[in-house]
């Protein structure tokens, strides 16, 4: 993790060389091994970017504020909290995402959005001991 904020985060994993197949350098700044998530309020829209360059694309849309966090845990599971330093960042085991989406009901005489919530814990590859 390079950046652990409430509603931004930035990943960085070694998993390949300079092209897909190779076997890992040692520098992850190769493409596709850099990853942010992160919101945008303006747009309600979560965007994505991969590399070193990539700009943040849309990539999940209908996201009301509030509706995107990032929590974040040690190895006993005791919630660490945003931002981090990269003491606290080095210590993160995992990570829990919380979406949720809305978008106004197709009948127009039900007012009440269809919603939907969804929450996963994302272990990272290669916790600390």
């Amino acid at each position: 993790l390079t950046v652990a904020e409430a509603q931004r985060g930035t990943m960085q994993y070694d998993f390949h060389g300079d092209l897909p197949g190779l076997p890992p350098d040692g520098c992850p700044d190769d493409p596709s091994e850099r990853v942010v998530y992160l919101y945008s309020e303006d747009t309600q829209t979560i965007l994505r970017a991969t590399g070193i360059l990539g700009s943040p694309q849309p990539f999940i849309n209908d996201v009301p504020p509030g509706g995107f966090l990032l929590q974040y845990f040690d190895q006993n599971r005791s919630q660490l909290t945003p931002p981090l330093e990269a003491a606290q960042r080095a210590a993160v085991h995992a990570i829990e995402v919380s979406i949720r989406t809305s978008q106004a009901h197709p009948n127009p005489l039900i007012v009440e959005p269809i919603s939907t919530d969804l929450r996963s814990l994302v272990f990272l590859p290669n916790p600390p001991s």
